[in-house]
């Protein structure tokens, strides 16, 4: 069994509209990351941030 290490490491299908189920959410986990870094502290919740970041491979680009 593979170890699950990122956003892209699972196979996901396409939308019958042609979105894809990676890019919905990844957009997901981007609202998520900005509720936490406005109304939280980064000390308390910083570690679910950047993991966050790191499986749902969010640049600081798509969080602008």
């Amino acid at each position: 069994m593979t170890e699950l290490r990122t956003l892209k490491d699972l196979r996901l299908y396409d939308y019958s509209d042609g979105c894809r189920c990676e890019e919905l959410i990844k957009a997901e986990a981007v609202k998520w990351i900005k509720e936490y870094e406005k109304k939280n502290n980064y000390a308390d919740y910083g570690i679910v941030i950047e993991t966050f970041k790191h499986f749902f491979n969010i640049t600081e680009e798509d969080l602008k």
